[in-house]
């Protein structure tokens, strides 16, 4: 926030500090440094007790507003800024520590300073301008508490006011004035309270709770089919809530445990909570399912002292708008009893009977002021909410009028299309998608001229939709021959040209080709152009004309290139290039980034080493590569018919020791004609 004098005094949340100093500006005829504009800051607590203080009093406008959906939009102003501020800090970006507000410059205070007295002569009025900042916080703060219970954990807070002044320039500098309006601005720092200690260390597991079970419903109501409506999801939500909840009464008389008052303990905890933890887990789930849904606070009579308000309990309950526009009740709390789930507050509307009297009306009452709290010592009241008004009338159900919505995909000849319907009613929420059939009115077809039309005969047109379907249709025969054109005879600037045109109906006639204009003429280079003199250009008509005209002279040398010497990755090569006028230079030639292998010898594979190649370098380093396996040997006999090595000189087998024994078995091999043949290879005969 701009402001033209003083300096902003920040103040410790909870503690109360003054800092008085401004920055000093030499003004004509005195020092600016004499005068203190400095103002106090102020401490408060926000703390939601729902407990109407009917004796304080209201600095605004007490008139209740109309419910549009949410509380938030009952407030105006600055009011409704700080809310959008909490919103955007709490909800939307999911931040938990304190923030600081700057309410627009309208809003703020004027008083009056005494530059005789150098004091504030009006500074008891800073009161009404604080009572004024507190009901921005606590009306935000009230509304925000009721519209977003999923941030469970803010349970209260704390702010602090800073206030930065800006006095009158015009009156400040007149001598002769004594009085200066000094505006007052205030900058406001929340400080959320948790509602346990930690609490904010949770928001991740709750959060991921409430999306869990969020879509486990969603999955149960789309197996219900579109035919769903948002009776069946809240009895569905109702009978959850008290199927997996517990009334928590030991924390009535447990102060401390606040988080028996919030949706905590439903998803992340024990499941124990009281009346205002049962409705705020109903809002909760309505949100995320788009059925508008608001927590009433208020109270129920004693059936036993109707009359008398000091039996009256506190208690929390939801008003749900359905598909014909009304608000109905329901209380999860009071259908929650320990035998069975009632539906008696289901729905319920004005007029419906509870447990102890004849309609809800004559049993609770709306409490419309959320919070107190102390001003400068004074008890005040938070502002009045209003809430949805409950229908006086029994819900009848709903049943959907499906009208069109949207073509999601359009039907053609051969695939079937999907609409989007949805219920005529404004409130209900519902689609459903069906299919559009195949239309075949809705055939796409694709032009061919399979046969052309000619004069002697009709042509024809084929039509072919991507679904196969297709058609032929006529081409009316044309009034004309259809020629084509052959020139025979290119025309000149000596003689006509000569064109020849066929029908397909074998009629022709042919037709001279006007003679051109001018020479026709053909070039020749019969002299190129250098730097040192023209060329020559010769140009040639087809009648026999001709004439040559001067090539322009090039502007540089022209040379030739010549390598003399390669390069190697050892050295430079070198280029000589020369002129046709005789000019001439030589250049080196970069060295090759490797080895130049210019030679290669291949030793072939023997039976027991692999063969390769040898790749040699003119600086003369080689190396052996494109190896080819070993090929093995190939004995007969005992003998490798490729190298020569024999198997039999190293056989240790009996049959080359020719003893007696061997001897005695050669006998029998050749008496029975048999050929023994020894592991190594050697025949035996």
């Amino acid at each position: 926030m701009k402001r033209k004098t003083g300096k902003l005094l920040v103040f410790v949340l909870t503690l109360l500090m003054i800092v008085s100093s401004l920055p000093v500006a030499s003004f004509a005829g005195f020092d600016r440094a004499e005068y203190d504009f400095s103002l106090e800051g102020r401490t408060e607590f926000y703390s939601p007790d729902g407990t109407p203080a009917y004796e304080s009093f209201r600095f605004f406008n007490l008139r209740k507003a109309q419910y549009d959906g949410s509380f938030g939009s009952q407030l105006s102003d600055e009011t409704l800024s700080f809310y959008n501020a909490m919103v955007k800090n709490y909800v939307t970006e999911r931040k938990t520590g304190s923030f600081i507000y700057n309410p627009s410059e309208s809003f703020s205070y004027v008083l009056q300073y005494s530059k005789k007295a150098k004091d504030y002569i009006n500074r008891d009025e800073l009161d009404i301008f604080h009572a004024a900042t507190c009901a921005v916080v606590f009306d935000g703060c009230d509304a925000f508490s009721k519209d977003y219970p999923e941030i469970f954990w803010f349970r209260n807070a704390s702010f602090s006011s800073a206030y930065d002044t800006a006095p009158n320039e015009k009156q400040l500098n007149d001598r002769n004035v004594d009085i200066v309006d000094v505006t007052v601005y205030v900058e406001i720092t929340l400080k959320p309270v948790e509602i346990y200690y930690g609490s904010i260390n949770d928001i991740a597991a709750f959060d991921s709770a409430v999306n869990k079970l969020t879509a486990s419903m969603n999955e149960y109501f789309s197996s219900l089919g579109t035919e769903i409506t948002r009776k069946d999801m809240l009895k569905y939500m109702h009978d959850y809530i008290c199927n997996n909840s517990d009334y928590d009464t030991a924390s009535l008389s447990d102060p401390t445990d606040l988080a028996a008052h919030s949706a905590q303990p439903f998803f992340i905890g024990d499941k124990l909570h009281v009346c205002e933890g049962y409705s705020k887990v109903l809002k909760i789930l309505c949100d995320r399912f788009g059925i508008p849904c608001v927590c009433v606070s208020g109270n129920t009579k004693d059936h036993e002292h109707p009359d008398d308000r000091n039996y009256d309990g506190g208690h929390m309950w939801n008003y749900v708008q359905m598909e014909d526009g009304k608000w109905y009740l329901i209380d999860i709390t009071w259908d929650d009893q320990d035998l069975k789930i009632y539906d008696t507050y289901f729905l319920a509307d004005w007029n419906t009977k509870g447990f102890y009297f004849d309609t809800i009306a004559d049993e609770r009452y709306e409490t419309y002021i959320f919070s107190t709290y102390q001003v400068n010592g004074v008890k005040v009241n938070g502002r009045e909410f209003a809430y949805p008004t409950l229908s006086s009338e029994k819900y009848n159900g709903h049943t959907h009028t499906w009208i069109d919505s949207e073509i999601i995909k359009a039907p053609s000849c051969k695939d079937p299309g999907e609409k989007l319907l949805k219920c005529s009613s404004a409130m209900c929420q519902s689609t459903k998608t069906v299919e559009i059939p195949v239309d075949s009115n809705l055939h796409k077809y694709e032009s061919v001229i399979t046969k052309k039309a000619t004069h002697l005969e009709e042509g024809l047109e084929t039509f072919t939709c991507i679904c196969g379907d297709s058609y032929t249709k006529p081409i009316a025969k044309i009034a004309e021959h259809t020629y084509t054109s052959v020139v025979i005879k290119k025309a000149t600037h000596l003689e006509e040209g000569l064109e020849a045109l066929t029908c397909v109906c074998g009629d022709n006639y042919t037709k001279p080709i006007s003679k051109i204009a001018e020479h026709t003429y053909s070039s020749v280079v019969i002299k190129k152009a250098t730097h040192l003199e023209e060329g020559l250009e010769a140009l040639t008509c087809v009648c026999g004309d001709s004439y040559t005209k001067p090539i322009a002279k090039i502007s540089e040398h022209t040379y030739s290139s010549v390598v003399i010497k390669q390069a190697t990755h050892l050295e430079e090569g070198i280029e000589a290039l020369t002129c046709i006028c005789g000019n001439n230079y030589t250049k080196p030639i970069a060295k090759l980034p490797g080895h130049t292998y210019t030679s290669s010898v291949k030793t072939a594979p023997t039976c027991t080493e692999k063969g390769y190649t040898t790749y040699k370098c003119d600086c003369g380093y080689s190396y052996d590569g494109d190896y080819v396996n070993a090929s093995g040997h190939n004995y007969e006999n005992g003998t490798c018919t490729k190298c020569g090595d024999s198997k039999a000189a190293s056989c240790s087998h009996m049959c080359h020791k020719n003893n007696f024994i061997w001897k005695l078995l050669k006998f029998f091999f050749k008496l029975f004609r048999i050929q023994p043949v020894c592991e190594c290879g050697v025949k035996h005969y």
